[in-house]
This record gives structure tokens, sequence and C-alpha cells, in this order.
């Protein structure tokens, strides 16, 4: 979805990037229609939208890979969360060293100033003409996972709690109610802390391409899709309801303030670009082609 500013006058704008994981209009637009998204429903009436096509595989590695490149799983070698090695006989994890030239480091060369916050694919973070901050595939916040390696310490210094999403910080059961609202919540409080850490660093200058990337979207729906999916067997208008009041609202007011934080550093109202790496969809069966070639010989 990409919103331009309303202007006469001639002038670059600066470019605002907004990553939602996961992010489908099968929910987005059920929350917009309940009220839950009003900032999202504004510029999407103010743009253009529509559904792409994601990579094959339509999976986070391999489309967020495509993305900062331009090129497709078969040239970036991105594939899967994992690969095997068949030298070492275990499994490596994907990361950014095996990716060509980013769009990070092209509008660096160009002389342009760049932030990227929390953006999967991006550890280990490569030199720019700014500041990473990488995202899901980080192995921990022990790991050097900013550029340049002395901002790391000063962002946990300056936004307290600062975590990357991953197992060991969200409660991925739904058991019970309770357990629900924890996990939520969970969410809830990533969201907000990315968000803090999105505004701080757009305060330390101007720049002429920010990005910030939700993961929370996409980790959210894989647990609760069942209440969100109307064809569900599962499904639960009340819980779809709780979970776009509780989430979608909160994430609305998350991607408003980061807006008008990036405007109010600007000076002008950039061009906003919000993006998704999927959709999804239910699950009722899986094969596995890997353990199907082994019993076949």
């Amino acid at each position: 979805m990409v919103n331009s500013p309303q202007s006469k006058s001639i002038y670059q704008p600066a470019m605002l990037i907004i990553g939602l994981d996961g992010g489908t209009w099968a929910s987005l637009q059920p929350a917009i229609e309940q009220g839950c998204m009003p900032f999202l429903s504004k510029i999407k009436e103010s743009g253009a939208s529509g559904i792409l096509e994601s990579t094959i595989p339509a999976i986070t590695p391999a489309a967020w890979s495509a993305f900062q490149t331009g090129r497709n799983p078969g040239s970036t070698g991105v594939y899967d969360f994992s690969w095997w090695n068949r030298n070492t006989r275990a499994y490596g994890y994907s990361n950014a060293t095996s990716l060509d030239r980013t769009i990070w480091e092209l509008f660096s060369n160009a002389g342009k100033r760049v932030a990227a916050i929390n953006v999967p694919m991006m550890y280990p973070p490569r030199p720019v003409n700014g500041i990473i901050v990488s995202g899901l595939m980080t192995p921990s916040l022990k790991s050097q996972f900013t550029y340049p390696p002395e901002f790391k310490q000063e962002l946990l210094d300056r936004i307290p709690g600062y975590d990357i999403l991953g197992f060991h910080n969200v409660q991925k059961t739904a058991i019970c109610a309770e357990a629900e609202n924890k996990f939520l919540e969970s969410l809830v409080r990533l969201c907000s802390i990315h968000a803090d850490a999105a505004c701080y660093i757009m305060q330390k200058q101007r720049w002429d391409l920010f990005m910030i990337h939700f993961q929370e979207t996409d980790v959210l729906q894989h647990q609760f899709w069942k209440y969100l999916d109307s064809a569900h067997p599962e499904y639960d208008p009340a819980k779809r309801d709780w979970i776009f009041s509780a989430f979608y609202q909160q994430l609305d007011k998350q991607i408003e303030r980061v807006y008008l934080a990036y405007q109010a550093s600007t000076g002008q109202p950039p061009l906003l670009v919000t993006l998704s790496d999927h959709g999804l969809e239910a699950n009722h069966r899986r094969f596995n082609l890997g353990n199907w070639l082994s019993e076949k010989g």
C-alpha cells in the first residue's frame, strides 16, 4: 500500500516503509471495517492499495530477502528459515550473509541516509550510511545486531526492555483465556517497544529512507487464525472482535505514531509504503517432501 503526499510543490519526499509481517487484507480489512484501524483506513483511502504476489515459497526469510535485493529465492539462495549443510550434516540458519547488494546499500551509495529497525534477514548488519537494527533471524541481544556496533548499547540504554521477537519472549500457548491474554499483551508490548526505538532514531537526524517492521502481526495470526477466519471450524466472532480491539487497534496507533514522528523529523509528509511478505490461510494438512523421499528410498 502506497500513500503519496498531496502537494503541488515539487520536492523529493523522504520515504517511510512499514512492514507488517503476514499482513493480509483478510484480517486488516475486517479490522478497518470494525473501526479498529482508523489510520490504516485513512492512508488506504488516500493512496493506492492491492494484493500482490509473494515469493515462491511464500515464507518470511525468502520474501524479505527478495524485498531487500530485488532478487527471487533462486538468486538469493534463501528458501526457508534453515538449510541443510551436506558437509557438516547439520542445519544452518538463514541470514543476510548470502544476500547481494540491498536497498540499504544502494541508497547509501547514492549518498542517502538510511535507517531500518527490526527488519528480518538483516543479521549480521552491514555497513550503511545510517543505522541498522536487525530483526528476525538475529541470534540474541548478545550478538552484534546493530550498525554501527556502538549503537547497540545506546539503544539498550535509551529503550528499556528493547527486544527482538522470538520464542524466548512470547508465550505461544492458547490453552486458556488467561494464557491468550498474556500472549496478546506480550505482542502489544513488543509493538510499542519497536515503535519507541523508531521514534528515538528518527530524532537523531533527517533520514531519506526509514523502515520499521512489525513481526507481531505474523505471530499473532499464526496463533489466532482460527478466531479470525470465518471459514475455520473454530471461528469465534467474539474472540475476533477482542483481537481487533486489543491488538489491531493498538498496532494502528503505533503505525500512526511512527508516521507522525517521521513527518515531524523531515518537515514534510513522507512517501509511505506499507507492505507485507505474505498472507495467511488455514492449514489443515502438511506434506513433508523430505520424509516422503526417504520413505520411498
